[in-house]
């Protein structure tokens, strides 16, 4: 194992609210490791709030493969098993809790995951991630009360914005954001998954236990949506057709007329309709 830095402080909870809201151990973890770092498989009995600074790591999770780049949270309930390596140089910081707080914490997991990854974390909770691990390290030790209600505001932002909470999900907007970076160009799952750092399995599940949906039909519902923009402010079919990257302008109305239930005439200005019926 090889830590340039490390800083890892179990925090004293034997003072109120400390004690009420921890009633077990908590580690606040600011560390970088070297390039080539590897950690083999490892099971803990603490849950895991990791947040990656810069630089990346990989995470093998029951089979599943993450890579965590700078913005990402990674949240590990108790129990679970992982190995862990660092092909760059990778500063993360992270809590490992104990107590009432966990299923408070885990509560954001998709049903049936074994753990949650967010491509981009909020930015108030990695900012209130920063806070708890700044304070347990700070000298002289600050009031307890401090401590424990960033955990409290911590806790609040993650059920409040992460991926579980239902009808919210940030792994669907990163998806969104990255086929309107193409112009809704064709864009196949695997890669999309590699992009966001995730196995295409993992992503597939995630995306689904999120969503309720395939990340293949949400891809394609957004590409029909963009070309609905397309007809409406004046271009053609064909025109469309390109510019999505369809390979015919058949295939691409086929995909839409089974997605929108309509054909993509149907959204063609009316006064162009009526110009080329005219042979205008």
């Amino acid at each position: 194992m090889r830590y340039l830095e490390r800083r890892a402080r179990l925090i004293p909870a034997g003072l109120t609210p400390l004690n009420v809201l921890l009633q077990g151990r908590c580690y606040a973890v600011d560390e970088t490791i070297s390039r080539g770092f590897t950690d083999g498989c490892k099971r803990t009995d603490y849950c895991a709030i990791l947040f990656t600074v810069a630089g990346s790591s990989h995470y093998r999770i029951n089979r599943q493969r993450v890579v965590l780049t700078p913005g990402s949270l990674l949240i590990l309930p108790p129990g679970i098993s992982f190995s862990e390596k660092a092909p760059e140089l990778c500063h993360n910081r992270y809590l490992m809790l104990q107590g009432p707080l966990v299923p408070e914490i885990t509560a954001v997991i998709p049903a049936g995951a074994s753990f949650s990854f967010w491509p981009e974390c909020p930015s108030e909770v990695a900012a209130s991630l920063g806070r708890c691990v700044a304070l347990a390290h700070e000298r002289p030790e600050p009031p307890a009360w401090r401590l424990g209600a960033e955990l409290c505001l911590l806790v609040d932002g993650l059920i409040a914005r992460g991926p579980g909470r239902p009808g919210e999900s940030v792994l669907r907007e990163r998806v969104r954001k990255l086929v309107l970076e193409t112009g809704g160009e064709p864009a196949a799952v695997g890669r999309i998954a590699r992009k966001l750092g995730m196995s295409e399995s993992a992503f597939a599940h995630q995306f689904r236990e999120q969503t309720g949906e395939t990340p293949a039909a949400f891809v394609r519902r957004l590409r029909c949506e963009i070309a609905r923009s397309h007809l409406e402010t004046g271009l053609t079919v064909l025109e469309t057709s390109v510019r999505l990257g369809f390979k015919t302008p058949f295939h691409f109305s086929k995909v839409f007329r089974v997605e929108t239930g309509v054909p993509p005439s149907h959204f063609i200005p009316r006064r162009r309709r009526l110009h080329r019926a005219a042979g205008r």
